[in-house]
């Protein structure tokens, strides 16, 4: 057989037993999927430098056929030899900080209690890789409906990157969105890898650095957030989000490190932003806006609260006013990804859009 129908021929073979594995892992039961996926590895020496977190190629098989067996709804992947197990189960809340740890140290940033919401979203999507019990891998699914689904998190620890631990994650993960538009953030190492496994790039975010300004006036057109209905907040942030994700925002707002603003136009929000305190530094986002007026005013509201320290925002490059805004504010880019999607762009008002809300969920 010529080399390029055997490839052919190897991609067919592979991407069926990743159809099987899915069939199997989700036959109804929620644990079929979160609560064992074992697979048995030869032993092989660590190998650092390969990449930055989730070196595994979504697209790719497993580098050696595995041998499987079915129990009770469990999925056991086995090898013979000297071996390790590595198994993958729904986070408990704790599993979930130790995530954003790693997070925080691939260079996100992302915000100091941001698990507490990322996880009243959606508790079931949550994996974490443990090879012989010790955590090694991350994944976030967060299902916000039965339509739209947002993958982040997706993290293999230096030393265990290229074993197949990434794919493993990946799958069960996509597993439990089947059926979703699956969006994501992806760093620029990553796009190809993803782009292979059935996800197309809409528009980069960049993320712009600067540092917050004490002492500015408060915009006179800037009220709390507080002063505004949380169904109102909700309305106007779904306009600017695939779907409703009420059990996201109403967290996110309560979260005490958290100050948000609003515009009030002829009676009605016109805009709205909020500001967290991250890893490092201060956070925007959202930071949603009818017009660079509007917006303008919220950041300046948003900045002032951050008192000289740093200050990110992550904003959408077809937005060319986010872009002005960061420069006006002395900014600048030190960070890019896509977003991505499995099936069609959702319709979104980007110009409206000046930051968003997080890269884990989008």
């Amino acid at each position: 057989m010529r080399s390029g129908a055997l490839r052919c021929h190897q991609r067919e073979a592979r991407r069926g037993e990743v159809e099987e594995l899915a069939r199997e892992l989700s036959v109804g039961r929620g644990e079929a999927i979160f609560g064992l996926l074992r697979r048995r590895v030869r032993r092989a020496p660590l190998r650092g430098g390969e990449g930055t977190k989730d070196d595994d190629d979504p697209s790719e098989a497993l580098p050696h056929r595995p041998v499987r067996h079915v129990t009770g709804g469990r999925s056991t992947l086995g090898r013979v030899g000297d071996v390790m197990t590595f198994s993958i189960r729904r986070m408990a809340r704790d599993d979930l900080d130790l995530a954003v740890t790693w997070a925080a140290a691939e260079g996100w940033n992302p915000g100091q209690l941001d698990a507490e919401t990322f996880y009243a979203t959606d508790a079931d999507g949550f994996l974490v890789g443990e090879l012989d019990g010790v955590a090694i891998g991350s994944i976030s699914v967060v299902a916000y409906d039965d339509r739209f689904g947002f993958l982040g998190l997706y993290i293999v620890r230096p030393g265990h990157r290229g074993k197949g631990y990434g794919l493993a994650l990946w799958q069960a993960g996509m597993a439990y969105l089947a059926g979703r538009n699956v969006g994501l953030d992806g760093v620029v190492a990553q796009q190809g890898n993803y782009g292979k496994s059935g996800f197309a790039s809409a528009f980069r975010h960049l993320r712009y650095e600067g540092a917050g300004r004490a002492g500015l006036p408060r915009p006179v057109d800037v009220e709390p957030l507080g002063a505004f209905s949380f169904d109102e907040v909700l309305a106007y942030d779904t306009r600017h989000f695939p779907t409703e994700r009420r059990r996201f925002l109403e967290p996110w707002l309560a979260m005490p490190n958290l100050v948000g603003f609003g515009v009030r136009r002829g009676g009605r929000l016109a805009g709205y932003g909020c500001v967290r305190t991250a890893h490092r530094g201060k956070r925007i986002g959202p930071l949603f806006a009818d017009d660079p007026a509007v917006a303008r005013s919220l950041f300046a509201a948003l900045a002032e609260t951050a008192d000289g320290q740093p200050l990110f925002l992550d904003a959408p490059e077809p937005n060319a006013d986010a872009a002005a805004l960061a420069r006006e504010h002395g900014m600048t880019a030190i960070f890019e990804t896509a977003r991505m999607y499995t099936g069609p762009f959702p319709s979104l008002p980007l110009a409206e859009i000046y930051g968003i809300t997080s890269l884990e969920l989008g």
